[in-house]
């Protein structure tokens, strides 16, 4: 399995320091901070190498479809919690990240590669996962105490997770390109949560 991940700025593990009282009580504490943008199933990828990810990945960010410019804004201003994801101990408390070109370009690659059921696609949920397991009134209590200086960053490149190593494998350049006004998708296939999907087609509006 590899994934693409978006770089995170130093602040995230700053701040995530001062909550660290905050954040005792629950089962586990998580010290590496990532950011999936979409992960890649080597079935999916052909059971290819990492240079041929990485290859097709870059084919993807230079495709006339992308739908980002130079850089990504992001900004993390709360914390939140899933009470019931779909694999894992429960619950999962984390930074929430706000970025449309985000979104945008996520819904765009999952046309390139398979959708991963209940987290992809129209169930992406942009974060930087804090700490998981234990009580969903512990969780609530965090998320609603909590409060730190807003963390804000822009990247121009995206990271190749290798998770048979457990480190990142390469980075690849975002390319410029425009940024959509609106964007709408369909789906067919097979299902996917609430959704039915195979194959995603998105259509990118100016």
């Amino acid at each position: 399995m590899f994934s693409i991940n978006v770089p995170v700025p130093t602040e995230v593990a700053r701040v995530r320091e001062t909550l660290y009282h905050e954040l005792a009580g629950f089962e586990r504490i998580r010290n590496r901070h990532t950011l999936v943008l979409k992960r890649i199933d080597t079935s999916d990828s052909g059971g290819q190498r990492l240079h041929r990810v990485r290859e097709r990945v870059r084919e993807c960010l230079r495709s006339s479809k992308m739908p980002v410019q130079r850089s990504i804004h992001l900004k993390i201003d709360t914390i939140d919690f899933f009470d019931d994801p779909p694999a894992g101990s429960a619950p999962v408390v984390y930074f929430h990240v706000d970025s449309d070109p985000l979104r945008y370009l996520h819904l765009y690659l999952c046309g390139q590669f398979n959708p991963v059921e209940e987290i992809e696609a129209t169930d992406y949920v942009p974060h930087v996962t804090l700490a998981r397991g234990g009580s969903v009134d512990n969780a609530r209590r965090v998320c609603s105490n909590v409060s730190f200086e807003p963390i804000s960053w822009q990247v121009n490149e995206l990271h190749i997770w290798d998770n048979r190593y457990r480190e990142v494998g390469a980075s690849v350049s975002i390319w410029i390109k425009y940024l959509p006004m609106w964007v709408t998708w369909t789906a067919s296939g097979s299902q996917i949560g609430s959704e039915t999907l195979s194959l995603w087609s998105v259509e990118w509006i100016t």
